[in-house]
């Protein structure tokens, strides 16, 4: 065995059925993108992939380990030949046609996960982003980059894993066992409080990839127990596992936990299929049929091609595209794999001087990662005329100037999301906004505009400015937090002006803002809890730690101003700028939605005669609608924040409120 010498990896016996079986996977995601009211649970396709990708890859290990004849320069370069062709054709299009497509911010995003795809961490981005199954991902190309990230993780991992095993006379298949057994549990332990990290996370899909990698182990050494529990050619388990296959395409929905328990349906149902064996019914009369197995050899292309072609019509037609339009991406999407298949794949993979073509691919999908690295950089080219409409949602504040607070101060060391000010040259700070991203939004313009004052943000994300009450959403440690930012207030003499600032509905688990729709799983389970307290309602909670607050700033001499929050929006602005619409909705629509908000602010000023409530909904509505627009400006970046444009106008207007009050 060597790690440095390359030698040729000896293969398993071709087997067409398990061909057969990639297309049942890559039909069902393709089926579940294009028409997901049809196929529900098409998405467990990628878990079949899991374990059909384990069983193989590891089966050739297995064999070469045992031969001496493995070599990790072969066996990554194999991994590259395979899947750098159509990956690099796929990015390279993709890209292209983004540049006359996607805003800036669009393509800032498909360069950053260009990045991802190229070095196989798009899974790790995307759980840092927000979820697989959220609005937003509707709109990102290469969301399907996730599981191809998860598969060469493993593929880093797993050899090293399996050759000092073998160097070492280790039991590989109790390593196997106890490396699947703890990734299992990581899968069920997380699957409910982190439901994202779950899906993206490596360490809770591994298990999937070994438990082909455990079958491949069987089948090798241990062929007499399976032949034990096979009893006859195999259609018993083949139709079994075709049926949990089926059940998990009809049960499994994204309203589940996923993957959890639930991914053991389409795990078992793969891994019982792979264990009949060639021989039994359903392998040999369906999936080794002739249909089946060209659409599994051109399954990978196939996973590569479908999605961003979807995503670009999802885009330009601002919604889900009609029927015949996704019938024919559909039917396109299996043209072009089969030509990037025939006319790329096959030359690079199985052409002459498979060195050359190692390094000529390594060095293109490098290339991918600089550009969209470099296109992350430049924020998306903005300067492209397809981008120029959508300026207005661009977010970048680094123009402006604020400086954050110092690591090792008081407030530094609370790990907060916001923590600037307009300040240099340690001028004494003399006003604040406290709060969440509903203050961080605000504070662009007020800070950039007010030359008279000194301001300073404090807050961290989804964490309103209430004392004595924990608001639990992302953060557990919320109530902690705002208590130590709102003591350093008070004990700050030379601040004499607190401004609160949130998002208006913590206390409300309806999901309206088009926004937070992607968010309604983690929204549904957010809480809001006082010591001490078990019968309170969730209102008469935030009401009580928002009064609170008041109260002890109030007492310390701090001029104290909330802000009403803007109106949530059902829609996303950018799709209403793409369909030339003002989208406006009706005022009483608005003010139902706004209506626990405003009383809760009505009741904060019966109880603190000195507190003062700055409402901004003339900014938005008149008598009659609403819109994402005040005279020409586009107010919102997103379904709740303010742009850039939208704070400037809302400060000069608070700001004039101010002076007068």
């Amino acid at each position: 065995m060597t790690q440095t010498t390359s030698h040729p990896l000896t293969h398993p016996k071709y087997r067409p059925d398990i061909d057969g079986l990639r297309a049942v996977a890559v039909l069902s995601v393709l089926f579940f993108h294009a028409f997901p009211d049809l196929l529900r649970g098409g998405f467990i396709g990628v878990d079949i992939f899991f374990v059909i990708s384990g069983f193989l890859i590891s089966t050739i290990i297995f064999q070469n380990l045992q031969s001496n004849s493995f070599s990790f320069i072969e066996f990554f370069s194999r991994r590259i030949r395979r899947i750098f062709p159509s990956l690099f054709v796929v990015m390279a299009s993709s890209f292209i046609a983004g540049w006359f497509i996607l805003s800036a911010d669009e393509y800032r995003m498909l360069g950053k996960h260009m990045v991802g795809g190229a070095t196989f961490i798009s899974n790790i981005l995307l759980w840092r982003e927000s979820g697989y199954f959220d609005s937003d991902a509707d709109t990102k190309i290469f969301l399907h980059f996730w599981s191809l990230g998860i598969e060469e993780q493993f593929y880093i991992i797993w050899p090293l894993m399996l050759w000092a095993g073998w160097k070492r006379k280790i039991n590989l298949f109790y390593m196997l066992l106890g490396f699947a057994a703890i990734s299992f549990f990581l899968n069920i332990w997380g699957v409910n409080d982190q439901p994202v990290s779950t899906f993206f996370s490596p360490q809770t899909r591994f298990w999937e990839l070994l438990v082909g990698a455990g079958l491949a182990y069987m089948t090798l050494y241990k062929t007499d127990i399976l032949q034990k529990y096979k009893k006859g050619d195999g259609t018993k388990q083949s139709v079994i596992g075709l049926l949990l296959i089926i059940s998990s395409i009809i049960l499994v929905t994204k309203e589940v936990a996923f993957p959890g328990w639930w991914a053991v349906l389409p795990v078992a149902g793969s891994a019982l299929l792979i264990f009949a064996g060639p021989d039994a019914w359903v392998n040999r009369k369906i999936l080794a049929s002739k249909p089946f197995v060209w659409v599994g050899l051109i399954s990978f292309p196939l996973y590569l091609w479908h999605w961003p072609l979807l995503t670009f019509a999802r885009i330009i037609e601002v919604d889900l595209p009609p029927l015949w339009v996704r019938a024919i991406l559909v039917l396109v999407s299996i043209v072009l794999a089969w030509a990037s298949y025939q006319f790329v794949e096959k030359p690079l993979r199985f052409g002459q001087n498979p060195k050359r073509n190692t390094v000529i691919l390594a060095g293109l999908m490098a290339l991918m990662a600089l550009v969209g690295a470099v296109t992350f950089i430049k924020d998306g080219f903005m300067g492209r005329s397809v981008a120029q409409p959508f300026l207005d949602f661009t977010y970048d504040t680094s123009s402006l100037g604020f400086k954050r607070c110092e690591a090792d101060t008081p407030l530094g060391k609370l790990g907060l999301t916001y923590c600037i000010t307009n300040a240099h040259n340690d001028e004494p700070i003399n006003a604040v906004i406290l709060g969440d991203s509903h203050a961080d939004d605000k504070f662009n313009g007020i800070a950039k505009l007010d030359k008279t004052r000194n301001w300073m943000l404090i807050g961290h994300k989804a964490c309103p400015p209430v004392y004595g009450v924990n608001v639990i959403v992302f953060d557990a440690e919320c109530q902690g937090k705002s208590e130590k930012i709102i003591d350093w207030v008070i004990a700050n003499k030379d601040i004499k002006t607190a401004v609160l600032s949130f998002y208006g509905h913590y206390e409300d688990k309806i999901v309206y803002s088009a926004d937070h729709h992607r968010l309604k799983d983690i929204i549904k389970k957010s809480k809001i809890t006082k010591d001490g307290d078990t019968k309170s309602t969730d209102s008469e909670l935030l009401f009580d730690g928002l009064n609170t607050t008041v109260q002890k700033l109030t007492a310390a001499g701090k001029q104290v101003v909330v802000l009403s929050d803007v109106p949530d929006l059902p829609y996303f602005p950018k799709d209403c700028v793409r369909k030339g619409s003002d989208c406006e909705m009706k005022r009483e629509l608005v003010d139902l939605r706004q209506r626990n908000h405003v009383e809760m602010l009505a009741r904060l000023k019966q109880e603190n005669a000195d507190v003062m409530i700055f409402d901004p909904t003339l900014l938005f509505c008149n008598f009659k609608s609403c819109s994402f627009k005040y005279e020409d400006t586009v107010m919102y970046r997103d379904s709740h924040h303010l742009s850039l444009k939208g704070s400037d106008v809302y400060a000069t207007r608070f700001l004039d409120w101010l002076g007068t009050h």
